[in-house]
């Protein structure tokens, strides 16, 4: 297992609700590359947020500029970034409908990363967060998953009208 699949099992063990987005997410999608982090969603659940912060705290994770974890984080409705001994773990916060978690878990399928049963976006939330990001590496996500499945699924929401 390596340590992104560790750090998966280790919030499977602590019953952390998260569904998977970000590299992992692009892997699970049909297009398996390196990624730097592992990036989640969870719900606004103050129970939920806990088990995540009490499982951070005990493996000694900080954040990038190595203070503690705050108790108040994360609470699913701000960014956390979290250097633990498994990675980097970016916590992404809660959206607004169809981009919440609620809706991504529902959309989301049920794969298995590194023996971890995990949640994982579908490939039309997937290509919304990609088209929203726009940055070069999402861009060659894009193409690469059009490679692997042909055309691609219409974006859940159209990405110009959040410029708005």
């Amino acid at each position: 297992m390596d340590r992104y699949g560790a750090l998966l099992s280790a919030m499977s063990r602590a019953e952390v609700d998260y569904v998977v987005i970000g590299g992992l997410a692009v892997g699970a999608n049909g297009y398996v590359r390196a990624t730097k982090d592992v990036d989640i969603v969870i719900p606004r659940d103050p129970d939920n947020s806990r088990r995540l912060a009490e499982m951070l705290v005990e493996m000694g994770a900080v954040r990038p500029d190595d203070s503690p974890i705050p108790e108040s984080m994360p609470d699913g409705e701000r960014f956390l970034r979290a250097r633990t001994p498994l990675g980097v773990l970016d916590v992404l916060p809660d959206g607004e409908p169809p981009l919440d978690y609620a809706t991504m878990r529902a959309r989301a399928h049920r794969t298995t990363i590194d023996d971890t049963s995990v949640w994982v976006i579908d490939l039309a939330t997937l290509v919304t967060l990609k088209l929203i990001a726009d940055r070069p590496e999402d861009r060659r996500d894009l193409e690469q998953l059009r490679l692997a499945h042909g055309e691609l699924p219409r974006p859940l929401i159209d990405p110009r009208d959040l410029d708005s």
